[in-house]
């Protein structure tokens, strides 16, 4: 008999940048910023915090860092609210190589979140104690789908800090998150997703994921079909769960999922009709 496991896939992260004090700014300022680029996740070998795994820059301006127990998302827009920054490339040129075209480019705001992975531990019996909780990490983590070319990172005069050769891959996987769980991410177009990989005989119900940073509650939207993230640049939404059970065969079956959104500012993935 052929054992089965819930495939919960996740889009990540797509921005909707709201307007708070000019009315024409709007996400287009923030996908400009990654247009035209390829996305891939890249190994850190030193270039960055050594907490950092790999790090991927996706659509609409964000970039993501992948660690053992979570990752941070980096939100970096244009400040249409700002006065435009006069940028000529002619200034010292020779006549013909000066360019007399002017652009007017505008500041950049930022925001940080970071999503941490959580364990929680149940209250001891016969005693009235708040749940608690701790770091959920990966055991392993591989990555796969290297692409034909590497990055380098010569910056600076500290030579401890440069990087040489660090590979680029379509695909990351951190390895027991929680027993039982795996997190996948990889590159859908210029979108970053992960996936939770629940095997056999683990309850999807481990998963919980804390988000900080957060300037206001996390909450869905009235239909369930997003969670909202409000931040200094607007509203950050992730789109629902889709969840599929794989068959002996490979073929999907789906599986009804929704956020369950806990205390504070965690989150985990219902199955309410259930699974095998």
């Amino acid at each position: 008999m052929f054992s089965k496991f819930v495939f919960v896939c996740l889009m990540v992260l797509l921005i909707t940048v709201q307007a708070f004090t000019a009315a024409d700014m709007t996400s287009l300022g923030s996908q400009s910023l990654s247009q035209g680029r390829p996305t891939f996740f890249t190994e850190n070998k030193g270039q960055w915090d050594e907490a950092v795994l790999f790090k991927v820059s996706g659509g609409g301006g964000l970039t993501t860092f992948i660690e053992r127990d979570g990752f941070s998302v980096l939100s970096c827009v244009e400040d249409r609210s700002a006065e435009p920054i006069n940028i000529t490339h002619s200034e010292g040129l020779p006549e013909q190589l000066s360019n007399p075209d002017r652009k007017d480019r505008y500041p950049s705001k930022a925001h940080s979140l970071k999503f941490k992975f959580k364990n929680t531990l149940p209250s001891p019996i016969g005693n009235f104690q708040e749940e608690q909780t701790t770091l959920a990490s990966a055991s392993s983590f591989e990555s796969s789908e290297r692409l034909s070319w590497n990055n380098n990172y010569f910056i600076g005069n500290d030579h401890s800090k440069w990087a040489a050769n660090c590979g680029n891959f379509q695909r990351v996987v951190l390895k027991d998150v929680w027993d039982g769980v795996d997190v996948a991410w990889r590159i859908v177009g210029k979108q970053v997703e992960f996936d939770f990989l629940v095997h056999p005989n683990t309850d999807p119900d481990v998963i919980r994921v804390e988000c900080l940073g957060l300037t206001g509650d996390l909450k869905t939207t009235s239909n369930g079909e997003e969670l909202i993230m409000p931040t200094s640049l607007g509203i950050l939404r992730q789109a629902i769960p889709e969840a599929y059970q794989i068959e002996p065969d490979g073929s999907l079956e789906p599986v009804r999922a929704e956020f369950l959104v806990g205390e504070g500012s965690s989150f985990g993935v219902a199955l309410p009709e259930g699974w095998d």
